[in-house]
This record gives structure tokens, sequence and C-alpha cells, in this order.
């Protein structure tokens, strides 16, 4: 189970993950990417990593949000349908970090310990 506590009231900035016992202080990606979207150079560069270590993706870690990171964030997505889209009610992945994608994102990278 997935707890998100804000300390500042804002959503998806310095929150607290607590998931199987892991307190992650820090968010890993802390808001929207996605193809036409003012993308964060760094957080696109943590995406990449992420989906690369994660997933066993081979994305270049440019920063830069293109196709090959929109189908792997999109296979991500449809790998844990059941978790990002299904409990939504969305049907297909859309290549993009939204509310329930970030959240997934954020719990596996601190179980993976990928956050400080």
């Amino acid at each position: 189970m997935l707890v998100a506590v804000s300390h500042t009231g804002r959503p998806f900035i310095e929150t607290t993950y607590v998931d199987d016992g892991k307190i992650c202080e820090k968010m890993y990606i802390s808001g929207p990417i996605g193809v036409n979207y003012r993308n964060h150079f760094a957080e696109v560069k943590r995406l990449e990593h992420f989906l690369n270590i994660t997933q066993s993706e081979d994305l270049a870690e440019d920063g830069l949000f293109g196709l090959s990171d929109t189908r792997a964030l999109q296979r991500f997505q449809w790998k844990y349908r059941d978790v990002i889209l299904f409990p939504n009610n969305l049907i297909y992945p859309s290549g993009r970090i939204d509310t329930h994608t970030l959240e997934y994102i954020n719990s596996v990278a601190c179980n993976a310990g990928l956050v400080d």
C-alpha cells in the first residue's frame, strides 16, 4: 500500500512515500512528463534511468523525451496496468507521466533504492 503525505499542501512536491516499510523523503520524479510538455531535463533523465534500470530498457539518458521514451513508458504502464490503468478506468497507456503513473514510479523507485 502506498501512502503519500504532502508536507507543503502541494501535490507531488516534498512528499514522503511509504511502501512496504520503506520510507523515502524525496520523490524520484516530481511532476508530469510527456511529448509537447515543458519537461525538465533532469526529470526526463531520471525517468530514462529509471526505465533502463527497472525495466531493462535501452534508452539514451539524454534528458530529451522522445518517441523511444514514450513507447518505453507505455510498456511500463501496460505492464503495471492493474495498478496504473484499470483502477483509474483507463484502458490504454498514454506514454505520459500523469498522477497515476507518477505515484507508481515513485513507489517503485523508492523500493529499488533509487531515492535517498
